[in-house]
């Protein structure tokens, strides 16, 4: 859902202002996607099915002066396993976590309606009945413990081949570990650094954005559902909060 572009520094006799960094989009219309004085970019918030961009960049100087275009690179953006059919799915991935209970700012509530620090839905669980920070052993308004979300799924006819979804609006700057059980299947996740904002804001959709979302999809072993009940376990092991957009198990 995004490209990483990176590119030769400039020189050392140049007194570099910034890079300006131009994509030429699906419709073959250039446009300026960001300035940045690190000679990398990611180009994040692509279609879920994929896109394919074109880039290059231009080097402004301190004086103003702008550089001839580089060469041109271009790269299709991996698509989401969300572009798959969705088996099922808590809330929308759209960069969004209002639609979770207690959102925006409420968290302090969930320590008071899960005192065993477990959270746990059925196979109709929605967004309003799962709190929308998962708290973490980093997070002392929560006690210093991990969280753990317990969530049943039913199946009438898994398919082989599926994919896990987890999109988070936001971390903390503790990033953090979270431990994945889906029957059998067990990983552990590790949390980027966020922008420790999530608690109070539930939104992640402006560009740019004071939040920092991110997309965690992998695929699962074959035949790792079953058909009727499946128990998915989310445990924040280590770190602080992670804050909600949305999950899901997505057959590919």
């Amino acid at each position: 859902m995004e490209n990483y572009v990176t590119w030769e520094p400039a020189s050392w006799d140049v007194v570099l202002d910034h890079y300006r960094v131009i994509g030429t989009d699906p419709n073959g219309v250039d446009v300026l996607l960001g300035k940045t004085i690190f000679p990398f970019f990611r180009h994040s918030r692509r279609d879920v099915a994929g896109e394919k961009w074109t880039y290059y960049v231009k080097v402004v100087d301190a004086a103003g002066a702008e550089s001839s275009p580089s060469g041109k690179a271009t790269s299709t953006s991996l698509p989401s396993v969300t572009a798959g059919t969705a088996l099922a799915t808590i809330g929308s991935f759209d960069r969004k976590g209002t639609e979770f209970q207690y959102s925006p700012k409420d968290y302090k509530k969930i320590v008071t309606a899960h005192p065993d620090q477990t959270i746990t839905v059925g196979p109709d669980a929605k967004p309003a009945d799962v709190p929308y920070l998962l708290p973490g052993p980093g997070d002392k308004w929560a006690g210093s413990k991990a969280y753990t979300l317990k969530w049943t799924v039913n199946l009438n006819q898994p398919t082989a081949k599926t994919a896990l979804a987890l999109w988070l609006i936001d971390t903390t700057k503790l990033g953090g570990i979270l431990d994945v059980t889906i029957n059998d299947f067990h990983k552990q996740v590790e949390l980027p650094q966020g922008a420790t904002k999530g608690s109070r804001q539930g939104d992640a959709r402006g560009e740019p954005t004071s939040l920092r979302p991110v997309a965690i999809e992998f695929d699962l072993p074959e035949n790792t559902l079953q058909q009727g009940d499946n128990h998915l376990v989310f445990t924040l092991l280590e770190g602080g909060w992670l804050a909600w957009d949305a999950l899901g198990i997505f057959a590919k």
